[in-house]
């Protein structure tokens, strides 16, 4: 349901933008969207189509999805995050939290090592 309100604050910031800029027309939006928003990009794209006023009437809305890149508070490592991955691991919870454990303690202990 929320993508009608994300919609709905997607034309109004470019209605604004276009108002202060004094565009006659806005031919293009480019819209990214994290892949973690739980967010129907159906639903978006027929909520853009649906709401927009008159004058956005040429106006193409173009929706990216953005890859979500996750970092580890402890050790900074980077990584990006795996639907299928995600989906498996959730299926087994305790495997999330041992897998998050081992990293932290190899963290620790890697870093015990270079201060001795």
């Amino acid at each position: 349901m929320h993508e009608w309100a994300l919609a709905e604050a997607v034309i109004a910031a470019v209605s604004q933008i276009a108002e202060k800029e004094v565009l006659k027309e806005v031919t293009e939006v480019k819209i990214k969207v994290g892949e973690l928003q739980q967010i129907e990009l159906d639903i978006l794209e027929f909520a853009l189509s649906q709401l927009k006023p008159p004058k956005f009437k040429h106006t193409k809305f173009s929706i990216e999805l953005a890859k979500a890149e996750l970092k580890c508070r402890v050790c900074s490592y980077k990584w990006f995050f795996k639907r299928k991955k995600w989906m498996k691991t959730l299926r087994k919870p305790y495997t999330l939290y041992q897998k998050l454990l081992t990293h932290i303690l190899n963290v620790q202990n890697a870093e015990a090592q270079t201060l001795k």
